[in-house]
Order: structure tokens, then sequence, then C-alpha cells
């Protein structure tokens, strides 16, 4: 549970509450509670985080010599609180109920004195307190013993002090940290890893990681994501410089101090510009009480920010998807496993989500951690246990994310992953990429999905468009931007772009799809027997994606006149039982180049059928040139030119900037 204090006056959310007077006040105007209310409310706000029994209280509250009925008394007494603090029975963000056994206030309570504009976090991690922050004990700072008279003048110097800058202020507004009065314009917002004690590096990303998602629940807000932050982690940072590469208008730091079961928290809201505090303070809290900080730091950046949130995004600020801390700090080490894109990294990564999916059934961002890393797993690293067995993993977890909580924005972006990895199925990927999007549109890998949907499809411009958003949104996630961007200077036409965007992506990324994609970029720039040396390696290792290869160099020797191999290579490709919509087109182009333009066009109408219908690569590709006089030819052209245009009428619309949305 939270650590008690000894301030008198106590802050939860936008509320202050005394428990001597029974005062409730809410931006300094006081809410009407009676007595009754008021002492069920100083009881549950005296134990943040426990359970207190319905015998507790009526024994504490209902002494035996009451003559009144307990249970209506009580019920009257938690709706009348509830009433007063606005607070939602079925998603409560205050008091919880435990069906037949009592209340559990679940709100973080904290002092109301905490410092508005703090100093930035110590290398200790303090956070130096004012008012009745300061006079907690558990805040350790020190209150030097001054007398009187010194405090006296002290303070006549400080208030000539303020009135010389007041007086002196910038344009006449005054130099004091603020905020502009409550708007909907878009606030960028980026949450930096927080410094740690040692061994304790998973919180670092861990809390910002759960801070990011709440916040992303609110749309007015643009908040980076932890890919475009986990950079920083371990890392002496400059919050104003950061702030101006991540073009994020505002920079949230903080420092993590663990001793024995408890945790202190220290957050810091920073304006980029000036590089200004304009929010802090400290939680101590029990381990496994981690997730309430997550959720309070959200709510008053918010406050502090001004942000004008409608009831469903309250309602995904406030929501807590676990209660369990073994389960969330599982989930934790699964996103950090994941992050590595390695093959080791996402075989944990499962092991990690499922152990979080154990210690609680009903954790659907455990789910949706699965189903992407099963995905991943899937495309990229194809030895591990079978494409059917991950396969079916990833639509089972989906399914359950998505029934647990339809509205995870984590979970639409894993089931467009999926199709994307999987099925190949672009409408799909498009529909929940988006609906991902507007539910969080500070992500960028649905910008990602997007982009792949798009070039698949031909519409090339279209694609281009949401690789530059993902950028904006993520400027550090270049490897799977350059691999992309590559995909589509190949099949635009420009493979000297292209090789040099995957040139680059395999300095960091030792990919299979990059390198595939490299070999073909190669053959199609000029330098055909180098591609070809690409794709002959990738064959005689052990991996997926053999087929794509194969048929591609069957092509690429056709073209050359080694038509016995390629014919050889092509017929054995042909039987191969998980050839998908690429390694299709490759048996289609080597048979062009064979002069078998029925063959070849049963292949290419395949490889259009399973998910590369990419009109602008086939009107254009050489390889296909020696059937493009066959009639049959020029009708399938005709259909597939109708189809892309169908697309690009349905589909390529301009995405708009992040900073715009």
């Amino acid at each position: 549970m939270f650590l008690r204090t000894q301030a008198r006056v106590v802050r939860f959310g936008v509320f202050e509450f005394d428990p001597a007077s029974g005062d409730l006040r809410k931006g300094g105007r006081r809410i009407k509670l009676q007595n009754q209310p008021r002492q069920v409310l100083t009881l549950l706000v005296s134990r943040p985080g426990e359970l207190v029994t319905r015998d507790e209280l009526r024994r504490r509250l209902w002494p035996d010599d009451t003559f009144v009925d307990f249970d209506n008394g009580l019920n009257v007494a938690i709706r009348k609180i509830r009433d007063a603090l606005g607070d939602a029975t079925p998603s409560p963000r205050f008091i919880e109920t435990e069906r037949a056994q009592g209340y559990r206030f679940i709100a973080p309570v904290g002092d109301s004195g905490a410092a508005t504009s703090p100093p930035l976090p110590s290398e200790s991690g303090d956070v130096p307190a004012s008012g009745a922050a300061a006079r907690d004990e558990s805040v350790r700072v020190a209150a030097p013993s001054w007398s009187r008279r010194t405090i006296a003048f002290t303070a006549l110097v400080c208030a000539v002090l303020a009135a010389v800058l007041w007086f002196w202020r910038p344009g006449g507004t005054g130099s004091v940290p603020s905020i502009a009065q409550t708007s909907t314009e878009p606030i960028s917002v980026a949450v930096l890893p927080f410094s740690v004690t040692p061994g304790e590096d998973l919180l670092a990303l861990g809390i910002p990681d759960g801070i990011i998602t709440r916040l992303s629940g609110v749309r007015q807000f643009r908040v980076r994501p932890t890919s475009a932050v986990a950079r920083y982690q371990g890392r002496e940072i400059d919050p104003q410089e950061v702030g101006r590469r991540l073009r994020a208008q505002y920079v949230l730091v903080g420092a993590i101090r663990a001793t024995g079961g408890r945790v202190r928290v220290n957050a810091q809201l920073v304006r980029t510009t000036d590089g200004v505090p304009v929010w802090g303070a400290p939680y101590d809290v029990a381990r496994g009480d981690l997730l309430g900080v997550e959720t309070a730091v959200a709510e008053e950046i918010a406050r502090a920010l001004r942000v004008q949130m409608s009831e469903a995004e309250r309602e995904r600020l406030y929501r807590r998807y676990t209660r369990n801390g073994a389960a969330y700090e599982h989930y934790l080490m699964g996103r950090a496993r994941l992050r590595a894109l390695t093959e080791e990294g996402a075989v944990q990564a499962v092991a990690e989500f499922e152990a979080a999916r154990d210690a609680d059934p009903s954790y659907a961002l455990a789910y949706a951690g699965l189903a992407t890393a099963a995905a991943q797993i899937r495309i990229r690293f194809g030895s591990q246990g079978g494409s059917g067995a991950w396969d079916e993993r990833a639509r089972r977890d989906i399914r359950r994310a998505l029934e647990l909580d339809a509205d995870l924005a984590e979970a639409h972006a894993a089931l467009a992953a999926v199709h994307r990895f999987q099925e190949y199925d672009w409408d799909t990927v498009i529909r929940e990429s988006r609906r991902a999007l507007e539910l969080n549109p500070s992500l960028d890998m649905p910008h990602l999905y997007l982009a792949v949907a798009y070039f698949h499809l031909g519409l090339l411009d279209a694609a281009e468009r949401e690789v530059e958003v993902a950028g904006q949104l993520n400027p550090d996630n270049r490897v799977e931007r350059l691999e992309i961007l590559g995909a589509i200077s190949l099949f635009g036409g420009r493979p000297g772009d292209a090789v040099g965007h995957l040139s680059q992506v395999q300095a960091f990324s030792d990919s299979r799809i990059v390198r595939y994609l490299f070999g073909w970029a190669l053959y199609a720039q000029g330098e055909r027997l180098r591609g070809e040396s690409v794709l002959e390696t990738m064959i005689a290792e052990d991996g997926p994606l053999p087929g794509n290869a194969r048929a591609t160099l069957a092509a690429f020797r056709a073209a050359r006149g080694a038509t016995a191999g390629a014919r050889a290579l092509a017929a054995r490709v042909a039987t191969e039982p998980d050839l998908i919509h690429h390694g299709a087109y490759g048996l289609g182009a080597a048979y062009a180049q064979l002069h078998e333009p029925e063959t070849a066009l049963r292949w290419l109408s395949q490889a259009a059928a399973t998910g590369f219908p990419c009109y602008p690569w086939y009107a254009r590709d050489p390889l296909l040139d020696p059937i493009r006089d066959d009639p049959q030819f020029s009708v399938f052209m005709t259909a597939l030119r109708r189809s892309w245009e169908d697309a690009r009428a349905k589909y390529a619309t301009i995405p708009a900037s992040p900073e715009a949305r």
C-alpha cells in the first residue's frame, strides 16, 4: 500500500481530504459530505490498497449499541462517497467493492503539498519537496532550524525578489512557469526511462511503458512510443535535448529507489522549450502497488496540462489491466525481451507473457503480447517449432485479448501484426491498424503495418507517407522503416535507393526478409551475379523463406540462359507447401523467362490472389517482358490494373502528420 504520511491533508486524484476536519475539496471547492460517509472515507484512505472488511467497518463505525440497519447504512455511505467523487461502479477509480467482503481504496494517496515545479530528480532519486511533503519523514528532506527572525527576513527578501521578477517579466506576461488554458490542441509528450537503483533495470523502462500506454489512450496526447525512448535507458540525458530530438513539447523524467518491499518513485514533467518543470511528485509504494503509480502519474500529467478527456478516455486512463504484481512484472519482462528483435528474445518473451497469463488469466495485455511475439517468431524465425503452431497460437491469443478488452489498442495492433505476418489479408491489416490508431494515435507500428499493406497492393505513395508518419512518431525505429522503404523503392522502380536502404538495415539486423529483398534489388540494379550470390547463400542456410529465394533465383538464372538449372529449381519450388506470394511471383517470372506463358500466368495469378497484387511492379518488371504480348497476360494485367485502381480509391488517403491528428 502507499505509505501513510504525517501530513494533515491527503490528496488522491484531483481531490484533497482532511481527515481531521472531514473537509473534501476538488480544485479548492468544498464538497459536502455527511458525517457517516466522511468517517468511512477517513478509514479507507488511511489504508490505501488494503481491503477494509464490512465487519471492521461495523465494529469501528457502527458500535454494538447503535440500533440501525448496518447493511443499508453502509451501502448508503459508500454510494454518497462515490457520488461526491464521481466514481463509476463498473470501472471505479477510487473505491473498489469486494463482493460480500468489503471495500478497497485503489487510488494512490499522497500529501497535498507535493511541489508543483520541483528540481530534477537527483542521483539518489530524491525530489526535494515543499509544503506538507517536506514534513513527511518518508521524503527524507531535513528542514533547516532557522529562527523566526531569519524566516521573516527571508520571506521579505523573497517577496521583494518576486515583485522585481514579475515587473521585469518578458513581454509583460511573467516568467513564472505556466500552462496554457484548457484547449483541444494536440500535446506531444515523451516519457523517458527512469533512473533506478542497481538490480531494478526492469522498472527503468517498465514503469514509463505503463505510463505511455495510459497517456496514449487520450487522443489529445501524442505520446512517443516505448520503442522511441528505449535507447535512452541507462544514459545520462538532457531532457530538453531529448525532447527536441523526439519533437516532444514535454518530457517526463523520473527516478526509482527500491528498498526491501517498498519502492520510491519520483516523477517530473519538464517543458522542452525552456527546461522548466511544470509538475512533479514523489510516491512511496509497496512493490505490488506500482500499477497505481502509473495511473497516478498519468492522471497528474493530464491535470497539469489541462487536457480535456471524454468519459471513455477517462475510463481507459484509470483502467487496471491486472492487480497481480507478479503478472505485471512478467509482462514488463516480456515487453523488454520482445524489443530485442532477436530469436532468443522473442522466445523468452513468449515464456514471460505465458507466466503473466498464468498468474492472471484475465490479463488482456499478456495475451496481446503473446500474439505479437508468436507472429514475429513465425515470420522472422521460422525454425522455432514450425509456422503452423505459431499461427494457431497467435490467432488463439489475439481472440482472447479482444474478448477481454475490445477497445485495447495493443490488441488491435497485434491483430494487424498477425495478419501482416501470417495471413497477408491486407484488408484486415488496414482495418485493424486504423482501429488501433483511433484508440491510440501515438502508436508507430500500425503505420508501418499500413505501409506494408499498401506497397503489396501497389499503393506505393501511400506506403511512403505512412513510413514518414511512423518516423515522426518514432525517429529511432530506423530498422523497420528502412526495410519497408527498401521494398517500396524496389517495387517502385528505384533499385539504387532500395540497395541503399537495405544495406543500412543489414548493419543492424540479419533478417532473411531483408537479405532476400537485397538480393532482388542488387539484380534489378544491374549487379546480377552478386544478387544471385545473396540468394544462393540464403538457400544454403537453414531458415524461413527458402522457397522465395529459390523461385527468384530460378528467374535470375533463366534470364541469363541457364535454362536447365532454372527449370529444375523451379520444378522443385513448385512442390514446396509453404510457398508465399513472393515465391509464386518468382516462379511466374521464371516461367516467363522460360517462355511458358500459361504456367507463368498461373503462378502470377496465384501471387496476386495471395497477397501481392502490386500492379506497378508487374507493369515494369523486365523479367515479365517475354510474355507481355500474350493475349491472356494482357487480360490478366487489365484485371490487375482495375483491382489496383479500386484499392487506390478505397485506401490511398493521405495520412495527417502526428501533430495534426
